[in-house]
């Protein structure tokens, strides 16, 4: 029963309130959102893709559905709602394939934003399977870029690919240009003017002209497979399949150079571009990484060598990073900046979040850490440190730079009687004589303001 409450602010507790009651004085703050509300829209087709158009309020889906005579008149013999996505805007019953003949078949698909029902499906045609996509704004136009690959024989590297460009207007689906490209298109972003895309072992770059015909400025093919490509202001991130990372700059003049790759040789799953000098990379062993700039280059316009600033065994097939957070409450406290927290996705369904931290709490994180490390109790007798030491076929890192949340999680939620003693002989990160109450009181704040970070 509150009977008294008022607002309440300090050094710690920033944008609170205090709630009195019979037997007790409350500090809380409300939170601006509490749970992730989740809605599972089942498309009955395996997606591939997906991008947002915050122009036209729609967005962009690949999809992919096994095809033949059979499996359509089995589809057309459901419910609407109950047939892929790609055949609801249909009623073509017939399939232009021999009876026993099962393909794949990809489409492009406009979903509405509000009922997430298909507006537009584009089927490409048999054996072209389109594996890329990204927006492209080039005012006054709005347009999806689709790359495909053509698909000649099985198990075999497709030789050819085309890079299409797209617009949506009126619940109509538009051809503006196309190019055809030697190789599968892996990947597409989109930076500025430019459209850039991973094909095979090459990095091409595009930009598409008054006529709406896309020409290729650069062609980079010192690349073995390149997979992935991710650009933030004037720079561009390619993984390699094999070779790793390649980092480009854009010149003012446009010009690009290629200014640092990675030694280490590893199979990389997803890429990031974290600032202008770190780069975030996740490998097929499940390790999380972020390469560096070298901070003293002797040799000027010298192609420098990566470095390894971060190493951690997520110990989860990592196939997605994608900048920003799962929750929409902008933290009251001034401790968590929150400027650089990037998402990452997992194959097993999980979604997870990197935050930065500042160096002083990264301090305090880090000796805590090392502390209930000791106090852990571990499955098989695994030693913690050698499980998240980051490592692949070639090389292996000792874990370094990184906070694991879910050991700040237990110290919460299982450490607290323990919180005195194990505070107490931490002193680097703190104001000197700082009481082990005030260093109680920090500690649990900043914890509980991470946890809610994501």
């Amino acid at each position: 029963n509150v009977f008294s409450g008022c607002p309440y602010n300090s050094s710690v507790y920033e944008g609170c309130m205090i709630l009195i009651s019979d037997e007790k004085v409350t500090i809380s703050r409300i939170s601006d959102i509490s749970a992730i509300n989740i809605v599972t829209i089942p498309i009955f087709e395996e997606p591939r893709k997906i991008v947002y158009q915050q122009d036209l309020g729609v967005f962009g889906l690949l999809t992919i559905r096994a095809e033949s005579q059979a499996i359509r008149n089995e589809h057309f013999q459901k419910p609407q709602n109950q047939r892929p996505y790609s055949l609801r805007l249909t009623d073509e019953i017939n399939v232009d394939l021999k009876s026993n003949c099962q393909i794949d078949v990809s489409c492009f698909q406009i979903i509405n934003q509000e009922t997430f029902e298909p507006l537009y499906v584009h089927s490409f045609p048999f054996f072209e399977i389109a594996s890329s996509l990204a927006c492209y704004s080039c005012k006054p136009q709005s347009l999806f870029v689709v790359g495909t690959e053509l698909i000649t024989e099985i198990g075999e590297e497709p030789s050819s690919g085309r890079i299409v460009l797209y617009q949506f207007c009126d619940n109509s689906l538009t051809l503006v240009t196309e190019c055809s490209t030697k190789g599968s298109v892996k990947c597409i972003d989109v930076h500025k003017e430019f459209i850039i895309c991973c094909v095979t072992h090459s990095l091409l770059i595009f930009v598409l002209r008054p006529d709406d015909n896309l020409l290729c400025l650069h062609n980079f093919s010192n690349h073995v497979t390149s997979m992935y490509v991710k650009c933030m202001d004037d720079t561009i991130i390619v993984g390699d399949l094999i070779r790793s990372l390649a980092i480009y700059k854009i010149i003012e003049d446009g010009e690009i150079n290629l200014v640092a790759k990675s030694s280490n040789i590893d199979w990389l799953t997803a890429v990031e571009v974290v600032d202008k000098d770190n780069y975030l990379y996740s490998n097929m062993e499940g390790c999380l990484c972020i390469a560096t700039n070298p901070t003293d280059s002797p040799i000027r316009n010298e192609l420098l060598n990566l470095e390894v600033s971060l190493a951690f065994n997520l110990d989860q097939h990592v196939n997605v990073f994608k900048k920003g957070s799962l929750n929409s409450n902008n933290i009251h406290s001034k401790n968590i900046k929150n400027t650089k927290s990037i998402l990452f996705g997992t194959i097993s369904g999980m979604i997870g979040v990197m935050m930065d931290l500042p160096p002083s709490w990264l301090t305090v994180l880090q000796q805590i850490q090392s502390v209930m490390i000791k106090r852990l109790h571990s499955a098989g007798n695994i030693d913690y440190c050698q499980w998240r030491n980051a490592y692949s076929e070639k090389f292996k890192l000792d874990s370094k730079g990184m906070i694991d949340g879910d050991v700040l999680d237990g110290f919460i939620s299982q450490f607290r009687p323990y919180l005195k003693e194990i505070l107490e002989p931490i002193e680097d990160g703190f104001e000197s004589n700082t009481s082990i109450e005030t260093k109680m009181d920090q500690v649990t704040s900043y914890i509980n303001d991470l946890m809610h970070c994501h």
